[in-house]
Order: C-alpha cells, then structure tokens, then sequence
C-alpha cells in the first residue's frame, strides 16, 4: 500500500465534527478537471499578454505620430521641405488606421477580459489546492472545482459574444 503524500488527505478536527480536504491526486496529470483548469490558465495568461502587447504597439504608435504632426508642423518646412503636407497627412492617416484596427479587433478589452478570467481561475485553483474557501466544506470538492471552472468560462464567453454583438450593432448604426 502507497503513503498518501501530506497535502492528498488532511483531517481537520473541529470539535465532534471531522471535514475531509479535498483529494488532491497525486499525478494531477492524470486528473482531467486539473488538465482542464491548466490548459484554460495557459491559454488566458497567453492571450491576455498577446492582447496587450498587440493593443500597447498600436497604441504608442498612435501617440507617437499625433505627437510628431504639431512638431512637424511647426519645424517640418526646414526638414521636409516640400513634402510636408504628404507627411502630415500620412501621419493623419496612419493615426485614423490604427485607431480603426483598436476599435475591430478590440485588443484592449480582451486583454483585460482575459485577465480578469485568468486571475478568477487562478484563485480557484489555489483555494481549491489549500481546501479553503468554498472547498473546505464541500463533500465533492473536485466537482465543485469544475463546475466554478465552468462557470466562470461560460461567462467569459458570454462576454465576449455580447462584447461583439455591441460593436456589430454600433457599426451598424453608424451606416
């Protein structure tokens, strides 16, 4: 018979009450609501940091030309000469481009979406890891977990579907 290791059975003794922690398996590779809870973590934290940085590249790049026009404005006949007017007007345009690309792909917002999901499962997981919170005293911890798990995807979704429909009615409206 195998050892159990000292976090996969825990007793706590309150008075004549006994609560059993959660079991935690000890190959949790093997466990398919761990897997599950894993691969969600991966592919929020890497979407969440693709998000930003592709939200954070447009962006300074926005700040950067509409802060070049009044310089160029203001310098840009003595560097640009002739040329000027097409220079500010493309650094006008790339501005309106890249403003146009924030808006339809909406990095920003699923930048903190993804967040914001990926810290609610990672805080499920650790709770669920130390049986506390909502785990303690549950007498199915692990189905409690992918239920949690479950639910706060399914409302990620539902936020992103509903994030959409707004920017395809407001395209719409603005026809």
């Amino acid at each position: 018979m195998s050892q159990p290791d000292a976090v996969s059975v825990q007793t706590v003794t309150s008075g004549a009450r006994e609560t059993l922690a959660p079991s935690i398996i000890k190959d949790s590779e093997s466990d398919p609501v761990l897997a599950r809870l894993r691969s969600q973590l991966a592919w929020y934290s890497q979407s969440a940091q693709k998000s930003k940085r592709w939200f954070t590249v447009f962006k300074v790049t926005s700040i950067i030309a509409a802060a070049a026009i009044p310089v160029l404005a203001g310098f840009g006949v003595d560097w640009l000469g002739s040329y000027l007017t097409l220079a500010l007007g493309l650094l006008g345009a790339v501005i309106v481009i890249i403003e146009g690309l924030l808006r339809l792909f909406q990095w920003e917002q699923h930048w903190l979406n993804y967040r914001t999901t990926k810290l609610a499962l990672d805080r499920e997981h650790a709770l669920y890891l130390a049986a506390a919170g909502p785990y303690a005293e549950s007498k199915d911890a692990r189905r409690l977990l992918a239920e949690t798990v479950e639910d706060l995807l399914s409302r990620e979704n539902q936020s992103w579907v509903l994030l959409h429909q707004d920017k395809k009615s407001k395209d719409s409206s603005a026809r």
